[in-house]
This record gives structure tokens, C-alpha cells and sequence, in this order.
């Protein structure tokens, strides 16, 4: 679990810290000051100054942040200021920080279709052979895989409780895996086995692996990349819908959402599959990475593209006091929302 931790600290990492790494290169190219360039966040461990810009490393080690000039206050007769560009040049640098992210996840499901991207299957694994039972007397133990009965392949508990319910009271061929050698081994299927045996004798259970790696030429990499990530962008945006209508109709976070915890112990069943799967579950990450952001909440990214848009609407500046009110008042919608999320991940956890 500690090496899981590890591995969600460096990729949310290098997701947020790609994120801000557009803000910073938007803005150098607006011709906005940018006062600070931070990597890790909080207590400043070492910093170097180079042209008008300070580069920090921070002591926690998640993401970093971008500090520039006339962000948070309005800086009147600065022409190196934000608030003194056009609304088009301040959609462009909030914005980068987003297209960083549709960038990051583009570029990591190409590599992922490259080199090989995961094909997911399921198979059966006995957990718990009885004594004095079929299973027992065919030779069967904890850990074999089961591949096939008589012709049937088994790929799910069901494969496995169907035969055998339509073949009870006759011999069976049972294929399974062991030590990566298939061995055959014939075994009677009971129609009237005792209490909690079931026919053969066995405990069971379905589990995901990875069947294979499917590789694909640079080209096709490139194709497949562009389309997964489209298709996973499209799931995500639909999952964020029912999020935040299972939030305020029903006050309840939908089962399949996510927060740190969640998204901590999905690296860690991951990890069992080797880095490739995690390098594609954080291609998903940074997808997801961009909708949050793109929200209209004050304080982020989308609340402020918001404010922007508003101010160019109606010709007129927002006060720095309502800014404020509004940047503090989204910051805590955030932060509750993130409670709500990790509450039920470790409720999750703990089920």
C-alpha cells in the first residue's frame, strides 16, 4: 500500500504540475509577469531567481503552482499585469492549464496503444478446496486456475455453476492452470453434496487480469490514442452530470466516483498488473483532471474563465471584493465536495 501512495503522490503530481506548467507558458507568451514557478507546494525548500521569475521546490511533493502578477488583485497600470490583458489573452492563459491536461492524457494513451495497451479478461481461481471431496480426490488445489470444463471455457463463476448444473451426477474434464502448466483432470460433479460444499467441493472466485498486450504501430498508436481519448472524455463528462445531480437532488455521492482514497486503492490493485495499466488509468486521471477544473466554481479554473467572460460581456470589472467573496466561497464548496468524496471512499474501503 505504502509503494501505492507513492506512485498516486508522483502521477497526481506530474498531472497537476503539467497543468500549471501551461499556465506558466501562456502566460510568458501573453507577456504577463509571472512572478513564481513552484514545484511541490507549501514550505519553499530551495528557490533560484532567472530573468524576473523565481523557480521553488516545496517541501509536499504534489503538483506545483504558478504565481503571476495581477491574478488575484487587480494591478492598474501594469502592462505586464493579467488584469490588464484583453479577456481573450486571460481565457487563453486559464485555459492552458486544462489544454495541458487533454494534452497529457492524448500523448499517455498513444504510448499506451504503442507499446502495448492492456486487454483486461476474467478467470476463476479456487480459493478453498474441501477435504474428502471431488475436488480434493481429482487433485485440485488453493490457486489453480480453472480454464475450461469438458468443452465449456470458464471465464466467470457463472461458466462454472451452469455446467455443472447440466451435468450433474456425470464425470467432467476440468482444465486449470498451475504454475503456468495446463493440466487435465477428471472429476465428478455431486448432485447431492453435503451442506455448503457445492458439487464439486471448491471455493471460488472471479478475478480480473491481464489476458494480453495489444501493440500497435506508431500511426495506429496515434489513431487509437486520439480515439480513446475522445471516448473516455465523452464517459467522464456524462459521469460528472450524474455526480453533481446525485449530489443535489439525492445528497449522495454516485457508487463509482472516486477521490484520493478511492483513486489510491485502484493504483494499488493496479500495481499487482505492472506500470503499464497505471500509466493508463493516468491518462483517465488527467481527463478527469480537466472536467474538475473546467467547472464553474469560483476559485478554479472554469469559475474564473466564468468571471472573465462576464467582465467582457457587460464592459464592466468585477470588484475585487466580490472576486474575493466568490474565490473563498467556491474555494469551500470544493473542499466540501472533496470531504463528501473521500467520506465515501473510505466507507468504501472499509465495506
Amino acid at each position: 500500500m505504502i509503494l501505492a501512495i507513492l506512485v498516486i503522490i508522483f502521477v497526481l503530481g506530474i498531472l497537476i504540475l503539467a497543468h500549471e506548467f501551461g499556465h506558466f507558458v501562456a502566460a510568458k507568451l501573453s507577456g504577463v509577469r509571472v512572478e513564481e514557478f513552484g514545484l511541490g507546494m507549501f514550505v519553499k525548500l530551495w528557490s533560484v531567481k532567472k530573468g524576473e521569475t523565481e523557480y521553488s521546490v516545496n517541501a509536499i511533493p504534489i503538483g506545483g503552482f504558478v504565481k503571476i502578477t495581477g491574478e488575484d488583485e487587480a494591478v492598474k497600470g501594469d502592462k505586464r499585469s493579467f488584469s490588464e490583458k484583453s479577456p481573450w489573452q486571460q481565457i487563453f492563459i486559464l485555459g492552458s492549464g486544462v489544454f495541458m491536461n487533454l494534452v497529457v492524457a492524448l500523448l499517455i494513451f498513444i504510448i499506451t496503444f504503442w507499446v502495448g495497451m492492456p486487454i483486461w479478461g476474467t478467470r476463476v481461481k479456487i480459493t478453498k478446496v474441501g477435504a474428502d471431496t471431488p475436488a480434493a480426490q481429482a487433485g485440485l488445489a488453493a490457486s489453480d486456475v480453472i480454464l475450461k470444463i469438458g468443452d465449456q471455457k470458464v471465464e466467470s463463476s457463472q461458466d462454472l455453476v451452469f455446467y455443472t448444473q447440466a451435468h450433474l451426477d456425470q464425470n467432467a474434464i476440468l482444465t486449470i492452470q498451475r504454475d503456468g502448466n495446463n493440466i487435465e483432470s477428471s472429476i465428478f460433479l455431486r448432485a447431492n453434496p453435503p451442506s455448503g460444499q457445492g458439487a464439486m467441493g471448491i471455493e471460488s472466485q472471479t478475478e480480473v487480469y491481464v489476458a494480453a498486450y495489444s501493440q500497435n504501430s506508431f500511426l495506429e498508436g496515434i489513431k487509437k490514442g486520439c480515439q480513446t481519448t475522445f471516448e473516455t472524455a465523452g464517459t467522464i463528462a456524462q459521469g460528472m452530470y450524474f455526480l453533481f445531480r446525485d449530489l443535489i437532488i439525492h445528497q449522495k455521492a454516485p457508487a463509482d466516483v472516486a477521490g484520493p482514497v478511492g483513486i489510491g486503492q485502484i493504483v494499488f490493485e493496479l500495481l499487482k498488473f505492472g506500470i503499464r495499466p497505471v500509466l493508463q488509468f493516468a491518462g483517465i486521471i488527467s481527463l478527469n483532471l480537466l472536467f474538475i477544473n473546467l467547472l464553474p466554481i469560483p476559485a478554479i479554473d472554469g469559475g474564473r474563465i466564468l468571471f472573465v467572460a462576464i467582465e467582457a460581456i457587460t464592459r464592466r470589472k468585477i470588484p475585487s471584493k466580490v472576486n474575493r467573496w466568490a474565490n473563498a466561497t467556491g474555494m469551500v464548496l470544493v473542499l466540501i465536495l472533496m470531504v463528501v468524496i473521500t467520506f465515501h471512499d473510505i466507507v468504501r474501503l472499509f465495506d
